[in-house]
């Protein structure tokens, strides 16, 4: 497929919950997703079904 995704990016400004949304777009997509939060020392691996998912803080 030309023009395919690499990564999915999801930043939320607190919450480091994963919504429903980032696994159904990295299901379709089958690529590795990152999520990005403004809170301090946050760094979590989440097994998705394709891919694994990364929470990791956002530094300024």
């Amino acid at each position: 497929m030309k023009n395919k995704p690499k990564l999915l990016v999801d930043a939320k400004f607190n919450d480091t919950s994963l919504s429903p949304s980032i696994f159904k777009f990295q299901n379709i997509l089958k690529i590795p997703a990152i999520q990005l939060v403004n809170k301090n020392g946050i760094y979590k691996i989440k097994k998705g079904n394709s891919n694994n998912i990364l929470t990791i803080t956002a530094h300024k």
